[in-house]
């Protein structure tokens, strides 16, 4: 005799169910709301609302512009991952089961990769919205000056205070969205075809359209990076390694060229990644940038080591005799 199970008690699960994650959901949202309503009461007991509403609008600004333009990049590069996806028959047993997937996966990618890019984005997003303080000093300081100009670039120490901030973390945020978008690229070219680890000897391992695409992101990624080298230079002049802050011997006579050469070398990376578009290899681009990594380890920290140790280490208070000058003019 077969014992039938009430169906009735299935309806009546998903409703508890249903009730218990309104009930968690409902909490979050007050926890969220709570901080909120209670720093809106604050602000406006003091008489500053417009300034907390300054700042909300700044942050959801900052968050907006920052997720859209993230978006636009991963969109794009994603969109052109399936527009190079390459025509063939597939040779390995692990490549026709990433053939099967991806022709499963292909009637929904119109809209399943525009929601991929927006979740990642509205969590970049989310996270530039701390550096709300440095994007409202950098806005707010057009054409403010300290009236006092520093020796080594010739540049009013305004720039240091409101401006290089801001474009420090411009240059770290481009720099990891780039390296991010790299990443997820190739990992989408890898699903979608493109690149082919296992493929036999006499097949493509990476298609032409696929180096050229992730050439060009990885040229875009050494501009970012040479560009960042060049605003190193000016963090030289808040360098703790001397006996007062500020520049020393070593920053400007070691740091210094070797953040010059590394910005051209990063540069000449760049122009090797472009021109490999139309090169067969990666042999060029390889070599500039394990040129890049060896020059960044010797001049970069190798050298400056050796110069504090044995040519500031002897003679100290000569070798930092003017910068501790200056760091009193200064002051």
């Amino acid at each position: 005799m077969v014992t039938r199970i009430p169906q009735a008690s299935t309806p009546r699960r998903r409703l508890l169910v249903g009730i218990i994650v309104f009930l968690a959901a409902l909490a979050l949202a007050f926890t969220a709301l709570s901080g909120f309503f209670i720093d809106v009461l604050w602000f406006r007991e003091v008489g500053y609302s417009q300034v907390f509403w300054s700042i909300l609008g700044t942050k959801f600004a900052l968050g907006l512009l920052f997720g859209i333009a993230f978006f636009l990049l991963l969109y794009a590069n994603l969109w052109i991952v399936r527009r190079i996806t390459p025509k063939y028959q597939p040779l390995t047993p692990e490549q026709e089961i990433i053939e099967r997937y991806r022709l499963q996966f292909e009637p929904y990618a119109w809209w399943l990769i525009p929601l991929f890019a927006a979740v990642i984005a509205f969590f970049v997003g989310l996270g530039v919205t701390g550096q709300w303080r440095t994007f409202l000093l950098w806005r707010n300081s057009g054409g403010v000056t300290f009236g006092d100009t520093e020796l080594q670039f010739g540049r009013d120490a305004a720039f240091y205070v409101f401006s290089l901030p801001w474009l420090e973390f411009v240059q770290g945020w481009l720099f990891s969205a780039l390296v991010g978008v790299l990443l997820i690229s190739a990992v989408a070219h890898y699903l979608w075809g493109g690149i082919r680890p296992n493929a036999p000897a006499f097949a493509e391992k990476v298609t032409p359209q696929v180096k050229a695409h992730l050439s060009v992101i990885l040229g875009l990624i050494m501009l970012t990076k040479a560009w960042g080298y060049y605003l190193g230079q000016f963090g030289l002049l808040t360098s703790p390694r001397g006996v007062v802050a500020g520049a020393s011997y070593t920053d400007i006579n070691a740091n210094l060229p070797a953040l010059r050469i590394l910005i051209f070398i990063a540069l000449v990376c760049a122009i090797l990644f472009l021109v490999n578009t139309r090169m067969r290899g990666w042999a060029l681009p390889v070599i500039a940038v394990g040129l890049l990594v060896l020059v960044s380890i010797a001049a970069g920290a190798a050298y400056p080591a050796f110069v504090q140790r044995f040519s500031v280490g002897p003679q100290e208070l000569q070798r930092e005799r003017p910068f501790i000058e200056r760091n009193i003019e200064a002051t």
